[in-house]
């Protein structure tokens, strides 16, 4: 079944990653899943953008494809945290990626992130160059200094 629409928000948790679209010709949203790396970076690069998209999925919401979709309009982001940096550990320590947020203080904490569906998301959260026309929240959910879950929205 394929929906079309816009991506209102995007979560990860527990190496699953779950998105409502907004639906094009029709009233309300949809909430979808994967788990899938790759339509983790597409479904990203869609929200990010804002792109409009085509996601095919079976009846139980599990996404089988994101259909090719153009660029939207960039947003910039803001919520609880921004991200201020990003970095990969040393050699010897488990592969994940570091993320330095900045709260709304301007206190910068480090993270690990150790779930590979979430990097796409903090990767595209720190690359989204800012703009007035659209913004994008980033909230997180941490057990000491690892994220535990990350979600995105737009306002």
């Amino acid at each position: 079944m394929g929906y079309k629409g816009t991506i209102v928000s995007i979560s990860v948790t527990a190496a699953k990653v779950t998105v409502m679209l907004k639906r094009e010709k029709e009233s309300g949203t949809v909430t979808l899943t994967t788990s899938n790396i790759i339509i983790d970076e597409a479904l990203v690069s869609a929200f990010v953008s804002g792109a409009t998209v085509t996601i095919d999925a079976q009846s139980v919401g599990e996404i089988e494809r994101v259909e090719a979709f153009g660029r939207g309009q960039f947003g910039s982001t803001s919520g609880k945290y921004t991200v201020n940096r990003l970095a990969t550990p040393p050699m010897k320590v488990p592969d994940h990626l570091e993320v330095f947020l900045l709260n709304k203080q301007n206190a910068e904490t480090a993270f690990n992130v150790f779930d590979r569906l979430m990097d796409p998301l903090f990767v595209a959260a720190f690359v989204v160059p800012p703009s007035p026309v659209s913004e994008i929240r980033l909230d997180i959910e941490y057990d000491g200094s690892t994220v535990t879950a990350v979600k995105s929205t737009r306002p």
